[in-house]
């Protein structure tokens, strides 16, 4: 279905009151990386992004952390199994109470595992 005119110019004003753009630079080659990264995770580069940056905030309690070189990966396609996405939607899917607490259990069982 084609967009309108209409639709368009509600989308533009939507975004001119709502959003903002925020630009930044990655090395070669890491733009694709991260984009393909995204859509193994059924995300948007941006959402990908702004997830990112909330969780860093969160799990850092807002303090300033220095940085380290980005780390080079795989695109998630050729990591993640069909199963293992699977997984991770079914995760994504639970209320965030629900989420934090499976990862806290999660990690008891691997410092338990490494005990």
């Amino acid at each position: 279905m084609a967009t309108s005119a209409e639709q368009k110019l509600a989308r533009q004003r939507y975004k001119e009151k709502n959003l903002e753009v925020v630009s930044f630079e990655v090395k070669k080659g890491m733009s694709k990386q991260y984009t393909q990264w995204a859509a193994a995770l059924g995300l948007s580069l941006s959402r990908l992004v702004q997830n990112s940056v909330e969780e860093y905030i969160a799990n850092h309690s807002g303090e300033c952390v220095p940085t380290v070189a980005p780390v080079k990966f795989a695109p998630m396609q050729s990591v993640l199994t069909a199963e293992q996405r699977k997984i991770l939607e079914a995760v994504d899917s639970l209320p965030e109470s629900s989420r934090k607490a499976l990862l806290k259990f999660l990690q008891t069982l691997v410092d338990a595992k490494s005990d």
